[in-house]
């Protein structure tokens, strides 16, 4: 008997999908984090001068 391949085809393109939007919304997060603490550095050396 034939396995049915569009099955599990989809079923590992979902499970590729998935790990792709979730590293977006990490690596969406991690840039985020970066900005703001470059933000938060700039600010207190900004501040530290007065």
């Amino acid at each position: 008997m034939k396995r049915n391949k569009s099955f599990t085809a989809s079923r590992s393109l979902r499970a590729s999908n998935q790990r792709r939007t979730m590293l977006k919304k990490n690596h969406q997060k991690v840039m985020a984090r970066r900005k703001h603490f470059a933000i938060v550095g700039l600010t207190e050396e900004s501040s530290d001068d007065c």
